[in-house]
């Protein structure tokens, strides 16, 4: 059962591409809380203006929701406070790589399954603690690479606005 949204029928809107371009319906508010281990800064303001862009294009579909944490400690506080019925999943070099179909995949199942609440977790420069994994649902890795907290929520909040498109049917992703 869809408990964050409802989808129109099939047949609602045009083929792209060979897949069925679908336009969604929303009953209740979708939201993605994204919280990681920094703080926003004036000097690193280059980052923040396309995360800003990225959360208005969102706007009209899934309220995302930026928030830093000082450190491991607040990250794993932030992580017990979530409700129980809210997906959590934090971004780990250990975790799962999907592609950006799969994470959108992946995006509207957690969605579907939570009641729309999301939340997601970036941690520190040492990592993820022990007692941070533990406090999550799931383990997802954006890359085998190493980004800083900046550039590694920038690409985050990028896969989350090209999941909704992708669910919706446009054609962002290309």
């Amino acid at each position: 059962m869809l408990t964050g949204f409802v989808l129109l029928s099939p047949s609602f809107g045009r083929t792209c591409g060979g897949r069925i371009r679908r336009r969604l319906a929303w009953t209740a508010s979708l939201r993605v809380r994204l919280v990681s281990v920094g703080r926003r800064t004036a000097k690193e303001a280059w980052a923040e203006t396309p995360v800003e862009e990225y959360q208005k294009r969102l706007g009209p579909n899934l309220d995302l929701e930026c928030e830093y944490v000082k450190d491991d400690a607040a990250l794993v506080k932030a992580m017990k406070s979530a409700t129980e019925t809210h997906w959590k999943i934090a971004m780990d070099a250990e975790g799962r790589s999907y592609d950006s179909q799969g994470f959108s995949d992946l995006l509207m199942k957690r969605l579907e399954t939570s009641g729309g609440r999301v939340h997601i977790f970036i941690g520190g420069a040492e990592g993820l603690s022990a007692a941070a994994k533990s406090s999550v649902n799931e383990l997802v890795s954006l890359s085998k690479m190493t980004f800083t907290h900046k550039i590694a929520r920038l690409v985050l909040v990028e896969q989350i606005y090209r999941a909704i498109e992708i669910h919706k049917g446009t054609k962002y992703n290309k």
